[in-house]
Order: C-alpha cells, then sequence, then structure tokens
C-alpha cells in the first residue's frame, strides 16, 4: 500500500495549528497535529496503547491517515530531532515530503510567542475559557523569543540544504490571506487529486490585539 507521510517543518506562532485544521478539514490531506510534541506524545501512547516507539509511529499511520491514504504530521526543530532519533533507520526509509511555514513578520511572531508564554494561553478556545490577561511589557524578552524564532527558522534551512531536500515553502501570511490556493499548493506538492477544496474551513480566529499594536510601534525600528 503506497502511503503518502508529510511533515509541516514549523516554529511555534507560526499559524501551523490554523494550517493544520484546514488539511484536516478536507478530509484528504490526513490529519496533520503534534504528534511528536513532548507534551502530547505520552498521552497519545497510552491513548493507543503504543508497545514502543515504532509502534507509536505505525499507530500514527493507521489511526490519522485518511482514506486516500495520506498522513500529516507537524514538528517544531525539537520535535524533529526526536522523531528522527526514535525512528532511526526508519526515518530513512520513509521518504516524507515537507512543508516549510513561515511568518514574514518575526515581532509579531515573537510578540505572540512571548505572551502565550506568560499568559498560557495559546488558542482562541482557550482565550475564550480564560479570563483576558496581559502580561507586562517587557522589550528583552520580546527580542529573545524573536531571536529564538529566527534561530530555528536558519535551523531548519541548514538541514533542508544538508538533505537536498526541496521543501514547499508556504508564508502565514499568504494561509491566511488566501487559503484555497495554499491547499491547492500543497496537493499539487503532495500528488493528491481530487481534493475538495469547497469543503476547507478556515476560521481563524486572531489573538492580536491593540496591545501587539502598540508594542509593534513601539519596537519597529522607524522607517529611514
Amino acid at each position: 500500500m503506497n502511503r503518502t507521510l508529510y511533515i509541516i517543518a514549523t516554529t511555534s506562532r507560526s499559524g501551523s495549528t490554523h494550517l493544520c485544521r484546514m488539511l484536516t478539514s478536507t478530509r484528504a490531506l490526513g490529519e496533520p497535529a503534534e504528534y511528536y510534541n513532548v507534551r502530547v506524545k505520552p498521552q497519545r501512547m497510552k491513548l493507543w496503547n503504543a508497545a514502543n516507539d515504532l509502534d507509536y509511529f505505525r499507530q500514527m499511520l493507521l489511526r490519522t491517515s485518511t482514506d486516500n491514504n495520506v498522513c500529516g504530521v507537524k514538528v517544531a526543530t525539537l520535535a524533529f530531532e526526536n522523531m528522527r532519533r526514535e525512528l532511526g533507520p526508519v526515518f530513512e526509509l520513509l521518504r516524507p515530503k515537507y512543508i516549510w511555514l513561515r511568518r514574514r513578520d518575526t515581532l509579531r511572531q515573537a510578540i505572540s510567542l512571548y505572551r502565550a508564554n506568560e499568559t498560557d494561553i495559546w488558542h482562541w478556545h482557550t482565550h475564550q475559557a480564560k479570563p483576558q490577561a496581559v502580561p507586562r511589557y517587557d522589550p528583552r524578552r520580546i527580542r529573545q523569543c524573536q531571536r529564538q524564532i529566527e534561530n530555528a527558522n536558519e535551523s531548519w534551512a541548514d538541514w533542508f540544504t544538508s538533505e537536498q531536500c526541496q521543501p514547499l515553502k508556504l508564508w502565514y501570511e499568504d494561509v491566511t490571506a488566501d487559503p484555497h490556493k495554499v491547499v491547492e499548493q500543497i496537493s499539487a506538492h503532495l500528488g493528491s487529486t481530487n481534493v475538495p477544496l469547497r469543503a476547507i474551513k478556515s476560521d481563524r480566529k486572531d489573538l492580536t490585539d491593540e496591545t501587539t499594536e502598540s508594542w509593534v510601534e513601539k519596537l519597529r525600528p522607524p522607517l529611514r
């Protein structure tokens, strides 16, 4: 049985959760999620009664592939290292296809990451369940988050170059502007046909507010 495995290479606060939900909504591009997140995997292993790391991977393929045998997983750099280590030589045989998701505006991404770290509000449904929280303005830590994001992007770039891998390069800003076009690009990259574009659900809820805008204005260098 031929199966298409794809990996969404990403960084925190890049819009990857929104992209994964969009792809899942097609019912033809797998059910991509953070199956190798260090906090998620132990729970999934127990839920799926996985005997070991290889069995966990097998269960992921069986349980999250769509009927056309497409399966996706999203990973940040650390999760990707863990996945490769756990699968060992099996990983080299997989030949997955890659989607590299980034944000052009890493300052806004850094502010989003800083606020999420401080408030533990990562997604809209969590935001609705908790009282609104605004952390204190800390430009030093925001810049640290920005460097963290940029270093992770460089790590992905270095790995793709070293492996002579050609990922499909996507930008968060384009995903939000034209989700149907992005799904078409992904379908073509994966070689998947008959993906029902009308079924795509793009219900992104942006946590950006006046606080974010004011911090961007403070931190963005003025145009000369």
